[in-house]
Order: structure tokens, then sequence, then C-alpha cells
């Protein structure tokens, strides 16, 4: 996830902070917000741009080993379930980045929302599993399923299409082979060679990162008002 972070914005290419300016439109200067299920935390060091407080909340510790060396003031790494993260007062937005069901992030949302607070939800917007080598459908963190609910809930949502420049570099044919193995749904992880893989990648000219496995992440940002769902 570094060198995929470091690589896309030598290349011009900045999904976090692109991301984070769509969220920090709708919650002013001031505000108190939540990254939930920060990971290493890339969106919360954008949102705090513009942002008086971010707690960025993962389960992980070692991810939030990563944050805590870059955190500014205006960001508290948090490492906790959601469950049991209580805020120092209700939020003015809470993010959920491809983190956590609808359901449960409409109820975290209850409890840690103030009543004019939002709701931001990064999901999928793709039918099959990308690092997959045969055709597994998507089952979580979809717009579909995420869009359905609020829709038979009588839920009013807007939706953004977010461009994720999010290729991932890689040092050997050894490395692009574990990288699928670790992300990949196959049943047979024994079928992922460097030769079933071979048509994703790009071959590159960078020493350091001779593949590259070219972005083709389809994303959506679901925003909800918290004055629709309380």
């Amino acid at each position: 996830m570094l060198d995929a972070e470091a690589y896309e914005k030598r290349r011009g290419n900045d999904f976090y902070a692109d991301t984070a300016k769509l969220i920090l439109k709708t919650v002013p200067e001031s505000a108190y917000v939540c990254d939930a299920g920060c990971g290493m935390g890339f969106l919360s060091l954008e949102l705090a741009r513009g942002c008086k407080l971010v707690d960025s909340v993962d389960i992980s510790n070692e991810a939030l080993s990563f944050l805590r060396q870059r955190a500014s003031a205006g960001i508290r790494p948090i490492c906790c379930d959601m469950n049991d993260y209580v805020p120092d007062r209700r939020l003015d937005a809470a993010v959920f980045s491809l983190f956590g069901s609808i359901e449960n992030m409409l109820f975290w949302s209850r409890q840690i929302l103030s009543s004019n607070g939002m709701l931001h939800m990064i999901v999928k917007n793709t039918d099959f599993h990308r690092f997959s080598i045969g055709s597994i459908p998507i089952r979580r963190f979809t717009r579909d399923e995420v869009a359905d609910h609020l829709i038979k809930n009588g839920i009013p949502f807007e939706e953004t299409p977010l461009t994720a420049e999010l290729g991932q570099p890689l040092r050997s044919e050894d490395e692009a082979v574990l990288f699928f193995k670790t992300y990949s749904r196959d049943d047979d992880k024994e079928a992922i060679t460097f030769e079933a893989i071979r048509d994703r990648l790009i071959f590159t000219d960078d020493r350091e990162f001779p593949l590259y496995l070219p972005p083709k992440k389809r994303l959506v940002l679901i925003s909800v008002s918290a004055s629709d769902f309380m």
C-alpha cells in the first residue's frame, strides 16, 4: 500500500486528496470527523487539511503505527473496534471506506453523528473481484448493496463516481504472484502463477518496479444526511 500510494503520487494521481475534497465540501472548517476503518490513514491525512479534528479509528495497531509517524495535531489515531468507539462529542461526518456492512454503517452512525452530520460511504462499483484469476462476483462493499438498502428504507442519498487511480507497482514476478495470492478470492491459490497473471500486468522501464498492475478500480461515494436516518 505504501508503494502504491507513493508511486501514484509521482504519476500525478492522488485518489485520497481528491476524495477528501469531495467530503470536506459537506462540513465546516471546524468539523470533527471520524475516518472509520482508516487502515494506514491515507484518507485521514487529507481530511485533516480541512477539519479541526479527525478520529482515525482502526482495529489494527500495526496500521495505525504508520499513521502516528505522519499524523499532524489534527489527527487522533484510535485503536479499537467501531462498536467500542466513543467520540468526544457528536460528529460532523463519518467516513467508511470499503469497511462495514450498510446495516453496521447506519447503526454506528446513529450512535456518533450529530443530527445535521453526514455519512459518507466509499464502496465498490464493479461486479467481479479485481485480484482473482477466476470470475468471482463481489458480494461486499458494493454500490448496489448500499443503494438497494437505502432505497428500500426510504433514505435519500447522493452518489459521486470516484476515479481511483490506484495501481500497484511490483518489484518482481514473485512479488506479483504473492500479491495476487494474498488478495485473490480464488479457492485454488496454487493456480495463481506468473503465467496466469502475466496478461494483467504492464512491464515498465522502472528499475525498482519493473511490473505494474494498472488501476481498474471503480468506486462510488455515497453520501447520506444523518437527519434522514436518525
